[in-house]
Formats: structure tokens, C-alpha cells, sequence
């Protein structure tokens, strides 16, 4: 499995998913070998969507139960009156 990521310093991860070579396309080694690897797609995948949101710059609201303009804290509250924002 190779993995492309953007770093200064490192272009490209490999590794591999499986100990002994698969010689046939689709048999139960390939079809494991397979699982694991989207397996672990997924799993960086939420994890690089995770990370991007946790970086967008927070935008100014209006909370709906102190009207005031407010930028979200961490959990999502109105830094004023300490409300959800949903």
C-alpha cells in the first residue's frame, strides 16, 4: 500500500498489507488484503476531514437565545451566555 501525503521531507508512505505474495487476483489473501486497505483509507480519510474542519476559521453568529454576535467555543456554545449554538 502506498500512501501519497504533502510534506516537506516525505512524498510517499509504503508498507505491506500482507506477508507472502498473492498469485491469484480475487482469492482470499487478495480479498483480505484488500479489506485491510480500505479499511485503512477510511480511517485516514475521517481523520484528514477531521483535521481540515478543526482548522476552517470559525465564523461569527448570532445566538439565538442572547442575540449577541458571538464566535463558538470548543463545544460549540455562545461565549456569552454559554447556550448551544445548533
Amino acid at each position: 500500500m502506498t500512501i501519497h501525503i504533502n510534506h516537506p521531507y516525505v512524498s510517499e508512505i509504503r508498507f505491506k498489507l500482507n506477508r507472502n505474495k498473492i498469485e491469484q487476483y480475487g482469492s482470499a489473501e487478495y480479498r483480505s488484503a484488500e479489506d485491510n486497505a480500505i479499511q485503512i483509507r477510511d480511517k485516514l480519510t475521517s481523520l484528514h476531514e477531521h483535521v481540515r474542519e478543526a482548522k476552517a476559521p470559525k465564523v461569527a453568529t448570532q445566538c439565538p437565545h442572547c442575540l449577541a454576535t458571538t464566535i463558538p467555543d470548543a463545544n460549540g456554545c455562545c461565549e456569552y451566555c454559554g447556550s448551544a449554538l445548533s
